[in-house]
């Protein structure tokens, strides 16, 4: 009969416990609401009903004026400080254009995917500034990038990149020279 007990014991602690957090999941966003609530309204009652300008009549026109004047100060609106109005930015748009080639290997048993890519600063060049290469394979059923060469120009030949995974992957040096062989750059 002690377990019988012993579990509506630990029943009825289990739903207790859900029924408080379950409370205060639905406290806490109203809570939120009400704070955020509460600071809007004390801000409009700072700046007043239309913002800092006072009230503003049906059509948007500007309310009765004091002898404070429309903005609120002791000086006529045209003594009235002008602040500088900076000009809109014009913003370039950074575009470079990478021309890729892609092609397939199959080295030492394995399947690569050889991906040449070429950097252009502008669509209109005919040449192009720099050059990567980097093969993609699977290991372990994850995808592996090997970095293969690159050039730092059109008119160079392409320098071999020694990436230290080669050796993970399980690359010989006759592996990876003929991958960089699948190199198909641009001339």
């Amino acid at each position: 009969m002690q377990g019988i007990h012993r579990t509506r014991q630990i029943i009825g602690h289990g739903i207790r416990t859900a029924a408080i957090i379950l409370a205060l999941g639905i406290a806490v966003p109203f809570s939120a609401i009400g704070i955020g609530y509460g600071v809007q309204l004390s801000q409009e009652t700072k700046a007043g009903p239309s913002g800092p300008e006072g009230p503003r009549g049906p059509k948007g026109e500007q309310g009765p004026t004091g002898p404070r004047g429309v903005t609120g100060n002791d000086a006529s609106p045209a003594e009235v400080p002008k602040f500088p109005v900076t000009p809109p930015v014009t913003w370039k748009v950074a575009r470079n254009y990478v021309i890729f080639n892609s092609q397939p290997a199959l080295i030492g048993g394995k399947t690569y995917s050889v991906h040449v890519g070429h950097n252009y600063a502008t669509s209109t060049q005919d040449t192009y500034d720099d050059a990567f290469c980097y093969a993609m394979t699977e290991v372990r059923g994850i995808t592996a990038k090997l970095e293969l060469s690159h050039k730092s120009s059109a008119n160079e030949p392409p320098k071999p990149e020694f990436d230290q995974s080669a050796t993970a992957i399980g690359l010989t040096k006759a592996d990876l020279a003929a991958l960089r062989g699948k190199c198909s750059y641009f001339s």
